[in-house]
């Protein structure tokens, strides 16, 4: 046996596959059934869990259950419980544009895309919203006057990334962050050349 060949076979018995006898190697079975769980009728752009929960953002209009039997209006941001694949009702955020991006901190959402409300509440692009009941919170301060593509929430920050030139009205061309807890601007600023 050559040194290479000995060297594989070692490294895939560590791992309990032996390359000196293929019908004895562990053998790899799958299927592909669908999963018992709702559905939407258009795009996912953007997918975070937190707990047992997954949010979904995108561009859909409704969320059907496995069966077909049960319908339910979601415009562009859902909710599912991860363990049962069930439409998690209690949270609702319908909003009137696409959802691009998602980020939480663990205790609120943060949602960005190309949209103008959600709930019903005037947002630009951006908004931080309840986790358990998609509420928007009118206090937080963010707002992108475009596109936002991108989000991630570190360390009491959310760092923000699209198409836009402002966040909260101040000149942040296509990359900026603010915090996580008021939306207030942060100095950050690295002014970028592209989209994110």
């Amino acid at each position: 046996m050559g040194a290479v060949t000995a060297a594989v076979a070692v490294s895939l018995s560590t791992i309990g596959v032996s390359a000196l006898t293929p019908a004895s190697a562990a053998q790899v079975h799958y299927s592909t059934p669908p999963l018992q769980s709702w559905r939407l009728n258009g795009q996912g752009f953007a997918v975070v869990v937190d707990g047992g929960t997954a949010y979904v953002g995108g561009q859909f209009t409704t969320a059907r259950s496995f069966n077909g039997q049960q319908t339910a209006t979601r415009l562009d941001l859902s909710a599912f419980d991860v363990a049962t694949g069930d439409l998690v009702t209690s949270f609702r955020a319908d909003t009137d544009g696409v959802v691009r991006a998602l980020a939480t901190d663990g205790t609120h959402l943060f949602v960005g895309g190309d949209f103008s409300t959600i709930g019903g509440h005037a947002v630009q692009n951006l908004a931080r919203l309840d986790l358990a009941t998609g509420a928007v919170d009118t206090s937080w301060a963010g707002g992108a006057n475009n596109v936002v593509w991108a989000l991630a929430a570190e360390g009491g920050t959310l760092y923000v990334g699209g198409a836009f030139n402002r966040i909260n009205g101040v000149s942040r061309p296509r990359l900026g962050a603010v915090d996580a807890d008021t939306g207030a601007l942060s100095s950050w600023a690295p002014t970028p050349d592209g989209q994110i």
